[in-house]
């Protein structure tokens, strides 16, 4: 006996994500591990000292291989302009020499015999190309068929390697220094005011004086003053970084909400 079944789940469905499916702030971008020394950019992310300073390396020195390279091409296409100019050159002497010189006469006889050769020929109205293009179709496989090499030119390099993240050029010296508080199990970063766990709230970071705080903290006891409430040093505008909530493995990463679409049966 078959049974039928209602069916009950259908067209878009709308899930919240919880924290748990949401990886928490204080994780370097490059390890994903809680960072050790943190150090932030100036788009908000955080990332390990030793991470993100070994990348930089690596990627200046990849920059400087492209560079070589690059200067290489360069000067490999200087040296075939100036052969071609020479080419070019002797061929204008060669045309002048001959001209002033004069056209060598063909005798009558071999002049008589080569008119007859092309009279005898077989009018063809159909052109070099158009022949090319026909046994390129028929005659794929040969080696005069096949299709020509094109050598890659290379791009000028960047001058500075980009940040991992962002895609920003990034130097060493723009690493900001941040001085994280960490709770008693060594898992997860401490607001420096409240010590609350920081997880997927927002956080503030004054860049001159190193402190991580919850934003709301931030905006109820630093900005109105404009001065840090850890170390009592004034700070401005351009020392307020906020920064980046971490994501997830979920296609809606950075969100909070995540939908699914069901097919529905008519």
């Amino acid at each position: 006996m078959f049974h039928k079944q209602k069916l009950t789940e259908y067209g878009t469905q709308t899930r919240r994500l919880t924290s748990d499916a949401q990886q928490k702030f204080g994780h370097c971008c490059l390890t994903l591990e809680l960072a050790k020394d943190p150090v932030a950019t100036d788009s908000g992310h955080i990332y390990s000292r030793e991470a993100i300073v070994s990348y930089l390396l690596t990627k200046n020195q990849e920059i400087k291989e492209q560079r070589a390279a690059y200067e290489k091409q360069l000067a490999e296409e200087e040296r075939k302009k100036m052969n071609e100019r020479d080419r070019t050159a002797a061929d204008r002497v060669t045309s002048f020499v001959n001209r002033n010189e004069g056209v060598i006469q063909v005798s009558r006889d071999r002049h008589g015999s080569t008119l007859e050769k092309q009279l005898a020929k077989k009018i063809d109205v159909e052109s070099y190309d158009s022949k090319k293009a026909c046994l390129k179709r028929s005659s794929y496989w040969l080696s005069q068929n096949a299709p020509d090499h094109v050598e890659e030119k290379l791009s000028a390099p960047p001058d500075r390697p980009p940040s991992p993240m962002s895609g920003r050029p990034l130097r060493l010296k723009d690493l900001i220094s941040l001085d994280c508080k960490v709770d008693e199990d060594g898992k997860n970063f401490q607001c420096a005011v409240s010590g609350k766990t920081l997880s997927t709230q927002e956080v503030v970071a004054i860049t001159n004086t190193k402190q991580v705080m919850l934003k709301e903290v931030f905006d109820s006891l630093a900005l109105p003053t404009k001065i840090c409430p850890v170390t009592g040093q004034k700070f401005k505008k351009k020392h307020i970084l906020l920064m980046k909530k971490m994501g997830s493995g979920f296609a809606a990463s950075g969100k909070v909400e995540a939908k699914r679409y069901k097919h529905t049966l008519t």
